[in-house]
C-alpha cells in the first residue's frame, strides 16, 4: 500500500538532528511514565483529565497570562518563528479570510453550517511552525483546558519524543529559560485559535500507534480588561479560569455515509512541487465537507502508525495532521484527519474508538 509521506521537509531535518543525537548512549526519562500495554507515554504529573460527567472536585488549574502584544520574550521562540507566529495571527484575524468568516458565522456561500458547527470551528487550532499541523480543544473547565492532535504533529517517533522530553527535562532542573517554568511536561508548543487566539501547550501524553496526543494549555493570550486575573508569584498574571471554545466528543461512530466537516490548516508551500518555495496559496484554515466511510477492513481501529484506520473523503492536505472530523450536523467530534492513500485517493484518520480509548487510559492512569 502506497500512503501519504506525513513527515515535511523540516520535520525531515529535525529528525535527522535528534537521531544524530540519540547515537550516543540512550538516555532515560525519569520523569515520564509509559505503558506496555498501551504504548502511551505520560508525564508523571499529569492532571486527571475530566470526563463528560466530571465534577468540580478536580484541582484547579492556573494559565498565565500574555499580553494582546507579544515580543519573543514572551514566546520564547527564535525571531523566525516569531515572525511566522505573528504573521499566521494577523491572517487569521483578517476580516478578509475564510478562516475569519468561519470563526465568527460559520457560514459561507459554499457551507451553510447549523450552529453546533460553528462552536466546533472557533475550537480549532493551527501549530504556529513552520511544519503546519492542527489541534481541537476539547475540554475547557476550571481544572484545564485541553487539546487533541496526532501524535505525529508533536513528534514522529517514540525515539523523539523520549529525548525532547529529556532535553526540556535537563534543561529545567539547571533553570534555564521557559523550560524551568511550569513543572514536568516538556517544551511548550504555540498554537492559535481560529479567532487568532495564541496559546502555549504542553504535551502530556504520547501515543505513537494511535497517532494522538494529548496537550494542555499553560499560558493564553487574553484581553485583561474583560478576563479575570490575579497576580502570580514573581508579578505573573495568573488566570483561575479562562474560558475556550471546545467540541464535544461524540459517544458512538457516525453511520456510514454520514455528513463530516473537516477544518484543518493545509500547509503554505507546495510539497508536491519539484522545487522549494512553491506557494499553495490556500487559507490559513480550510473548511471541507465529505462523508464517513467507515474503518479499513482488517485493520485495528488502535493501530494508525503507518496509515489512520477511519476512512473519509473530506479534501486535506499537509498539515491537515490533527483536523477535526466532526458530524455535520450536531458539530460533535468523530474521530482525526491523519493521513491519506495516495492510491486511492481515500483520506484517512484515527477513529473515535482509538480517541476515547486513549483519553480512558490517561484517566486510569492519572486517577491510579
Amino acid at each position: 500500500m502506497n500512503t501519504s509521506p506525513r513527515r515535511t521537509r523540516l520535520q525531515g531535518k529535525q529528525a535527522l538532528a535528534l537521531a544524530q543525537a540519540a547515537a550516543t548512549p540512550s538516555l532515560l526519562n525519569t520523569n515520564t511514565t509509559t505503558s506496555d500495554s498501551n504504548n502511551i507515554i505520560t508525564t508523571t504529573t499529569i492532571t486527571p483529565i475530566p470526563s463528560s460527567s466530571s465534577s468540580s472536585n478536580n484541582p484547579q488549574q492556573e494559565i498565565t497570562l500574555l499580553p494582546a502584544h507579544l515580543t519573543q520574550k514572551h514566546t520564547g521562540l527564535t525571531r523566525k518563528s516569531h515572525t511566522l507566529l505573528q504573521r499566521k495571527q494577523a491572517l487569521l484575524r483578517s476580516q478578509n479570510t475564510t478562516a475569519h468568516s468561519l470563526a465568527t458565522t460559520a457560514s459561507t456561500s459554499h457551507f451553510p453550517l447549523p450552529p453546533q458547527s460553528q462552536h466546533a470551528i472557533q475550537a480549532t487550532l493551527v501549530f504556529a511552525q513552520q511544519s503546519a499541523g492542527t489541534a481541537v480543544c476539547i475540554h475547557s473547565s476550571p481544572s484545564g483546558a485541553w487539546l487533541l492532535t496526532c501524535s505525529h504533529c508533536v513528534a514522529e517517533t517514540r525515539e523523539e519524543w523520549e529525548l525532547e522530553l529529556e532535553t526540556q527535562r535537563t534543561a529545567r532542573e539547571k533553570g534555564k529559560g521557559k523550560y524551568a517554568e511550569g513543572g514536568q511536561g516538556g517544551k511548550i508548543h504555540w498554537l492559535l485559535f481560529a479567532d487568532g487566539r495564541v496559546v502555549g501547550a504542553r504535551c502530556v501524553a504520547w501515543d505513537g500507534r494511535r497517532d494522538l496526543a494529548l496537550l494542555r494549555v499553560v499560558t493564553a493570550q487574553v484581553d485583561e480588561s474583560s478576563s479575570p486575573f490575579s497576580d502570580g508569584e514573581g508579578g505573573k498574571k495568573k488566570s483561575t479560569f479562562i474560558a475556550f471554545p471546545a467540541v464535544a466528543i461524540a459517544e458512538g461512530s457516525p453511520k456510514t455515509g454520514a455528513k463530516l466537516v473537516c477544518v484543518g490548516h493545509p500547509g503554505s508551500e507546495d510539497l508536491e512541487a519539484d522545487v522549494e518555495g512553491v506557494k499553495t496559496g490556500y487559507d490559513m484554515l480550510h473548511l471541507s465537507e465529505g462523508r464517513y466511510r467507515g474503518c479499513a477492513p482488517g485493520q485495528d481501529v488502535h493501530d494508525n502508525e503507518e496509515i489512520g484506520a477511519l476512512m473519509h473523503d473530506c479534501w486535506t492536505y499537509w498539515g491537515h495532521s490533527g483536523a477535526p472530523l466532526l458530524e455535520r450536523d450536531t458539530g460533535m467530534l468523530v474521530g482525526l484527519h491523519s493521513s491519506w492513500d495516495d492510491t486511492t485517493g481515500m483520506r484517512r484518520g484515527v477513529a473515535l474508538e482509538a480517541i476515547r480509548a486513549f483519553l480512558d487510559e490517561i484517566r486510569g492512569e492519572s486517577s491510579g
